[in-house]
């Protein structure tokens, strides 16, 4: 797009800021995993906000990302910053479950999910969500991707209140 996906703004706000948002508001802890424009990123962040870097984010897939972000860590609620912040319904919906979980609305699997143990060396994050759970929500936000402009767009039109 241009730019960094989580810096885009909704009110002046980062996505970046609007993901952590969702999270504190359910009561989770945060850790969020830098790698392409890590010092633009960092200029945003709270700093009580853990972070973790990627080094060779330009070299690796997500997997990389997440077993770097999972170390250390059980089990975590994950997301892309490319995707419009989870509402506190859905957030609910994962933590019930055991075992990860992938939410769904009307069939289509979305976002964030939940890993109940890290993904091991090689593991890919796709073949350990084909077999987790499917968790219908409420939300046609969790299938929603904002990788272009116009999806950007459309997004950021039809938000009211991005959290909650």
């Amino acid at each position: 797009m241009g730019h960094p996906k989580g810096l885009l703004t909704v009110d002046g706000e980062p996505l970046l800021l609007l993901q952590i948002a969702a999270f504190l508001a359910a009561g989770l802890q945060t850790r969020v995993v830098l790698g392409a424009h890590a010092a633009r990123y960092r200029q945003v962040l709270p700093p009580d906000v853990p972070v973790v870097e990627n080094p060779e984010w330009a070299t690796t897939d997500m997997a990389a990302s997440v077993r770097i972000g999972m170390f250390g860590l059980g089990t975590v609620i994950l997301t892309p910053v490319d995707v419009p912040p989870a509402r506190a319904d859905t957030l609910r919906a994962l933590l019930m479950c055991n075992g990860d979980a992938v939410p769904t609305f009307e069939g289509a699997a979305g976002h964030p999910v939940r890993l109940t143990t890290p993904l091991a060396a090689g593991e890919r994050l796709d073949a350990r969500l084909a077999s987790a759970q499917r968790v219908a929500v409420s939300d046609p936000d969790c299938v929603r991707n904002l990788n272009t402009p116009s999806e950007w767009e459309a997004w950021r039109r039809s938000v009211q209140r991005p959290v909650g």
